[in-house]
């Protein structure tokens, strides 16, 4: 178990993703995409060395406190908030990029700190009730003023829904929500 102080510091190190939005907003699809490719191979190849190696000790020190029990066997969270962020860049035009990220940063962020200090009704695992309402309550107002009322309420709830599922959130929130608000676009 992460402790509160570690999990706001493992959540503050997923700002540095906001840079992705604002690299594809100043320089464009391509270069965006150049910079998230180098970062995903540099973070595999340190991933493969620290599975196969471990972890140099002066990373340890201050790694290992915000790793996860099932990122200290397993791939960490941020090849797969990479691989998310890629994927979004790949597929989505710059509007859903820039409202997936501020999700998959801010929201996933305040639900995983509301879920577990406040939350008490269990849904799925740990995740809560509290949490979930949290990640789509915060969701819809850092994207709104990007993507409108009904974008930002699709990614969202969507955002809501996947991050229950047993799969790694850093990846499937801006997969799906940027999926589910792209797909919306041609109804609206």
């Amino acid at each position: 178990m992460v402790s509160p102080a570690n999990e706001l510091r493992r959540k503050s190190v997923h700002l540095i993703g906001l840079i992705v939005p604002l690299l594809y907003h100043v320089a464009g699809k391509f270069a965006t995409l150049v910079f998230v490719a180098v970062w995903t191979i540099l973070f595999i190849i340190g991933e493969i060395y620290r599975l196969k190696q471990g972890m140099p000790r002066w990373v340890e020190k201050r790694a290992a406190p915000m790793m996860r029990g099932r990122e200290r066997k397993g791939v960490g969270g941020h090849v797969y908030f990479s691989l998310g962020l890629f994927t979004a860049v790949l597929f989505y035009d710059k509007e859903i990029v820039t409202a997936v990220a501020l999700i998959t940063v801010l929201a996933d962020g305040a639900a995983a700190i509301v879920g577990a200090h406040v939350g008490k009704h269990r849904l799925l695992g740990k995740k809560t009730l509290e949490g979930t309402l949290t990640l789509i309550a915060v969701a819809f107002m850092v994207s709104v003023w990007v993507v409108g009322g009904a974008l930002a309420f699709t990614g969202g709830v969507v955002a809501g829904v996947v991050e229950l599922l047993p799969i790694n959130d850093n990846f499937s929130i801006p997969f799906f929500s940027g999926l589910a608000m792209t797909a919306m676009r041609y109804f609206l």
